[in-house]
Parts: structure tokens; C-alpha cells; sequence
């Protein structure tokens, strides 16, 4: 949780500038789908590292997943919409 809470605005600004967020999106994906291949094989007896970094990594995905979804919807609704969106 608290890598997404980092990453969130720094997301959101890069994502504002990208013109077609769907590469954005897959890299997302991608990256959710590597942690969980790094955690394919934790054991109860894995350590700290063995299930930090493959968190970190999940979290930076889901933001660049999240990002690639809401933009475009948010920035498709009427100016007076946005903050009910």
C-alpha cells in the first residue's frame, strides 16, 4: 500500500502526458504478472527481501494499471462531472 501511495502522483503526471495510455496499462500488467512469478515459489520460510521487493513491484503495476484505466474515463466525462468521477 505504500508503494502505491508513493507512486500515485507520480504516475498520474506521467500518465497525462502519454498520448495512448494502453502500452501504459500493459507494462502494468507485466509487472503484476513478474511479482507474482517471484512469488511463485515463497515458502513459510522466505524472508523479508523474498516478499518485499516482489510487493514493490505490484504496487508500481497496479498504479500504471490503475492510471491506464481511470484516465481516459475521468477525461471523457463533462468538467462539472469530474469530481463525482
Amino acid at each position: 500500500g505504500l508503494t502505491m501511495m508513493v507512486f500515485a502522483p507520480i504516475m498520474g503526471r506521467f500518465s497525462r502526458q502519454i498520448p495512448d495510455l494502453r502500452p501504459f496499462g500493459f507494462t502494468g500488467f507485466l509487472l503484476i504478472a513478474i511479482s507474482c512469478w517471484m512469488q511463485a515459489n515463497l515458502t513459510h520460510e522466505s524472508g523479508f527481501d523474498e516478499f518485499l521487493w516482489p510487493q514493490v513491484i505490484r504496487g508500481v503495476g497496479m498504479m500504471m494499471t490503475f492510471m491506464s484505466i481511470m484516465q481516459p474515463a475521468i477525461q471523457a466525462l463533462p468538467a462539472h462531472l469530474v469530481p463525482s468521477g
